[in-house]
């Protein structure tokens, strides 16, 4: 399946990334085929850094300890999480 719900370019094109209840996967290449994968449940909001080094995963579960995820795009491996404060809204727009 390419998407269950949304998908969103990085910021110099190099990446399309599809949602998934399990979490993000890239699409790119030559070949424009699954180059990467990153498992959090729920996203449901995604921002890279300019450089497109880094990703963000946020999903707003309840008691989720892990609702922020920083990734490193290349490896795919998690850089650092961080639970959902009180004070973050549930809607669209989390800052």
């Amino acid at each position: 399946k390419w998407t269950e719900n949304n998908f969103v370019w990085s910021p110099k094109g190099t990446y399309l990334a599809s949602f998934h209840e399990q979490g993000i996967a890239f699409w790119g290449g030559k070949e424009f085929r699954q180059v990467q994968r990153f498992a959090h449940r729920g996203v449901n909001y995604i921002d890279f850094s300019p450089c497109e080094r880094y990703l963000v995963t946020i999903s707003p579960r309840p008691n989720n300890p892990e609702a922020f995820i920083v990734w490193d795009v290349i490896t795919g491996t998690k850089k650092r999480s961080f639970p959902l404060d009180q004070h973050f809204s549930q809607g669209p727009s989390y800052f």
